[in-house]
């Protein structure tokens, strides 16, 4: 199933490879090393998905993942935190952002490959817990 997806990544390299991967995979990719612009490119792109890294000057991947949340134009986006964050309170400030997933770096692809095939997001609060690598 081909989906439409966000990568967010301050570096370039990180962001090019991971959407070069996408890409690859059979999706469709757009990727934004500069947080700001990953709004306006969400509202354009309409993604399914986005993977976004938590450290991120500026704006950094929380603030930037309720910010989507927020806009009724972003918020049924599905959001996946990748990240080298593993403490347990960046774990919660993940979910407590609208985070579905808190992954570390590097990403299993076989793991990102099964939730993007995954047809519906959880829908229940319970169902909405991190999944972590």
């Amino acid at each position: 199933m081909q989906r439409r997806v966000l990568v967010v990544d301050d570096l370039d390299d990180t962001a090019v490879s991971f959407a070069y991967l996408l890409g690859n995979l059979g999706h469709l990719v757009e990727f934004t090393t500069h947080p700001e612009a990953a709004l306006v490119i969400a509202r354009r792109f309409d993604p399914e998905f986005a993977f976004i890294d938590i450290g991120m000057p500026r704006i950094d991947g929380w603030q930037l993942a309720r910010l989507l949340k927020s806009d009724e134009r972003t918020a049924a986006i599905r959001l996946v935190a990748i990240t080298g964050y593993v403490r347990p309170d960046d774990e919660r400030k993940s979910r407590d952002s609208g985070f579905e997933a808190h992954w570390r770096k590097p990403v299993d692809v076989a793991r990102m490959e099964a939730l993007l095939a995954d047809p519906a997001p959880p829908s229940t609060p319970e169902a909405i817990q991190p999944r972590f690598l």
